[in-house]
């Protein structure tokens, strides 16, 4: 997919706990073929070669959902699957990547896809006035898949507390047609969740090499997870042993989509 267009707005003051307005659009997953032979381009900003996800589950999240992100991102970091990130870590080693839950927020979740400050306003408020992790990644998953939505699951980044943080915003996919895969008969979990698990695959990927829309994309903006997100081989098992259908993601070495690295 493009790049979101970036629209820079004024700068405003943030207060405690509350985030800053949307600095800039988010950047779509929608399940759309994007597959180019143009490799990545680095842009220079920053990369999240160790980061931790800082997962919040707003509104009725299945447990099968939450298990299976939990699962999937544990087993992320250090896998022949994150492997494929590590030419992009500028000289650094395969990316590392460690789960945490905050506060589950109870509230229903909007009923519409919610702008990048809705987002990073829930993030915000989990930590009330105390900044948030600088090298975090902070994923909000929603019970609901909002209407009108349209895609599968966005990033992009904000301000909280004076601290700039990239946001993942995971709706419930469960049932979601555009956004389903193929069950792997040997992962524990259930299609929903499963899906969800690519979902965040592609994300989490994109946001470890692309945190703030300044690092790798290419020509026509396509991160590291658009350019394949069509694309599956043969199961990945991760660093702690459990099995998942993944979408493959692009490698500027092999100058095409693969699906993991030894």
């Amino acid at each position: 997919m493009i790049l979101a267009g970036i629209t820079m707005l004024p700068a405003v003051p943030v207060r405690a706990g509350q985030a800053s307005r949307d600095g800039y659009r988010a950047h779509i997953f929608s399940k759309s073929t994007k597959t180019t032979t143009k490799n990545l381009i680095d842009h220079g900003g920053p990369v999240l070669p160790t980061t931790t996800a800082y997962v919040i589950y707003w509104g009725n999240v299945p447990t099968d959902v939450s298990n299976a992100l939990a699962a999937f991102i544990g087993g992320f970091g250090g896998s022949s699957y994150a492997n494929i990130l590590t030419q992009y870590m500028r000289g650094g080693s395969v990316p590392e990547t460690a789960y945490a839950m905050l506060a589950p927020d109870p509230s229903s979740p909007p009923a519409r896809s919610p702008k990048v400050s809705t987002i990073v306003n829930e993030v915000c408020h989990s930590f009330g006035n105390t900044p948030p992790d600088p090298n975090g990644i902070y994923v909000v998953v929603t019970g609901n898949f909002p209407k009108g939505g349209g895609f599968c699951a966005w990033h992009s980044f904000g301000t909280c507390n004076g601290v700039s943080i990239p946001v993942v915003y995971l709706p419930n996919v469960t049932g979601v047609s555009i956004c389903d895969i193929a069950s792997d008969p040997a992962n524990p979990f259930m299609n929903g969740g499963q899906s969800m698990a690519n979902d965040a695959a592609h994300e989490l990927s994109e946001t470890i090499t692309d945190p703030f829309i300044s690092a790798w994309y290419d020509q026509s903006g396509a991160e590291v997870g658009d350019k394949c997100q069509t694309q599956y081989g043969s199961p990945v098992t991760l660093s702690d042993g459990t099995e998942w259908s993944l979408q493959e993601e692009w490698s500027n070495n092999a100058r095409g989509c693969i699906q993991s690295i030894p």
